[in-house]
């Protein structure tokens, strides 16, 4: 019920239980404190019902709760929250994203960690642009470097062409992060690396469009910065006729800036 009423009801519910868990727990030792016996358990599991049948219905019933604890819906909710998010931060609600992502970004991150540890590349996917841009747009680019550097990490024994592809998405992020930062070089290899990634022979055919037009675009801003103007506008080019196959728009006006920025540095007013 928390859950389809909304994220906010389902993160203050899901905390109030646990608080409640708590108090009970503590309640519980309490109370054997100053009313037990001081003596050791005797507990012994039930006997059979009279037929002398497996409970098998009660089991069953206790298992769908322990099932529910583990099963990880709470990580698709906030994966399809940040998915919105995403999308909210092309348009009008940018502030309005940002300001719930920062409420969230403990929950996000939790959540974030279990999808990774449970090798959940699918909701993965759905996470990583927002909580990235979200690290970028708040200019919490140290913070953005090692959560990518984290991830990468975690990534890296697993070896199947979804992850491949979001390796690759993490890589060309702290190539941003760090080129933000200064670190001109280790952004260059970064993106470098990448790229390599997308060309690898896991992915021969799989659909890598959107990772090599982001990574590219990255490759382009590190070009730039590093003085080599002709390549950057050849990569950055690149990167635009993928965008334009696809249709990403968003995509394709942060690749058009870049283009902008390369003509102005060149003086091609």
């Amino acid at each position: 019920v928390m859950h389809a009423i909304g994220h906010r009801a389902s993160k203050h519910g899901h905390n109030l239980l646990f608080i409640g868990n708590g108090l009970l727990l503590a309640g519980f030792v309490i109370t054997g404190l100053f009313f037990g016996t001081n003596a050791w358990p005797t507990w012994s599991p039930a006997t059979a019902a009279a037929s002398g049948a497996f409970p098998k219905e009660a089991f069953a019933r206790g298992l769908f709760f322990i099932a529910f604890a583990f099963s990880g819906w709470n990580a698709a909710t906030y994966a399809a929250l940040l998915a919105v998010h995403n999308e909210n931060m092309k348009g009008a609600d940018q502030q309005s994203a940002l300001a719930e992502m920062e409420l969230e970004q403990d929950n996000l991150r939790a959540a974030w960690e279990w999808a990774i540890g449970q090798n959940q590349t699918e909701l993965l996917h759905q996470m990583v642009d927002a909580l990235c841009r979200f690290y970028d747009w708040r200019g919490r680019y140290l913070e953005g470097d090692q959560f990518c550097s984290t991830a990468v990490r975690q990534l890296a024994r697993i070896l199947e062409s979804e992850s491949l592809r979001l390796w690759a998405k993490l890589l060309g992020w702290q190539s941003k992060f760090n080129l933000l930062l200064g670190r001109t070089e280790i952004a260059g290899q970064l993106v470098d690396q990448g790229l390599k990634l997308l060309t690898g022979s896991l992915m021969n055919w799989v659909d890598t469009q959107a990772e090599s037009a982001f990574l590219l675009r990255r490759q382009a801003q590190f070009c730039l910065m590093s003085g080599d103007r002709t390549r950057a506008r050849e990569v950055a080019s690149e990167s635009l006729s993928l965008l334009e196959t696809s249709g990403d728009e968003w995509g394709i006006a942060y690749t058009l800036d870049t283009l902008g920025q390369i003509a102005w540095n060149i003086g091609a007013y």
